[in-house]
């Protein structure tokens, strides 16, 4: 899972969720059905009506929902730790972690499962909701930005809000693209006599850092993403 900080500060007040999912609604309902044609898992998913009841199995594709507007339809998510932003998810039941309470989440009767492709020795888990009439789309493991944009875009195509998802990866190209000119900003602001090669090594450790926080931010919610982030140089 990539950086994903920014949605925090992306995605709005915490209080717009709602009007956000009813302003969509009409037009999410004229969209379905809707096809995925290749998820994580390298499936298809037919979705035939916008779903009502979500379950999220993992941190990451939490956060998305919420930052789409789709808290109100969260009746499930993970049990780890950092799985707990925005705070109004801490009232959504726990369904297990990256072994997952099959029968639990069967018991919520969700129409759609947000897996994560960091799952997959869970097949047979998946395998039993589809049994049970219940769609699992698998979320690519982002190990880009690029792949970050895919991952928001595909769950708000099949929860029915792409005009929400489409604007949230904008907001964040433009947040992200703002940080990068701010670092380069302050490392020619750093010294006008510093040599080419410092310049370069300078950038260099940045693209580094940025490397091992890709790696890091399994562990870590989105908020305090934002902050290694600016730690990292990009202030």
């Amino acid at each position: 899972m990539l950086v994903m900080g920014v949605l925090a500060g992306c995605a709005g007040a915490e209080t717009d969720h709602k009007a956000k999912g009813s302003q969509n609604k009409e037009t999410a309902t004229a969209a379905f059905p809707v096809l995925i044609k290749k998820d994580a898992a390298g499936k298809t998913v037919e979705i035939k009506e916008q779903p009502k009841r979500i379950v999220s199995l993992i941190p990451s594709n939490t956060e998305i929902a919420y930052a789409l507007g789709l808290g109100d339809k969260m009746v499930g998510r993970s049990d780890f730790d950092f799985d707990n932003y925005p705070k109004e998810v801490e009232k959504v039941e726990k369904i297990g972690g990256l072994e997952f309470n099959v029968e639990k989440v069967i018991s919520l009767k969700p129409d759609l499962v947000l897996a994560h492709a960091s799952q997959m020795g869970s097949k047979n888990g998946f395998k039993q909701l589809e049994n049970a009439g219940i769609q699992v789309l698998t979320v690519n493991d982002a190990t880009s930005f690029k792949d970050v944009y895919k991952s928001i875009n595909m769950i708000g195509e099949a929860a029915g809000v792409k005009e929400a998802s489409t604007k949230l990866v904008d907001e964040m190209k433009t947040k992200l693209n703002d940080i990068k000119k701010q670092a380069e900003g302050g490392i020619r602001k750093t010294s006008k006599k510093q040599s080419l090669s410092k310049y370069q090594v300078h950038l260099k450790s940045i693209q580094l850092v940025k490397i091992h926080l890709w790696m890091k931010c399994f562990l870590l919610s989105m908020p305090k993403m934002l902050q290694v982030i600016k730690l990292a140089g990009c202030k």
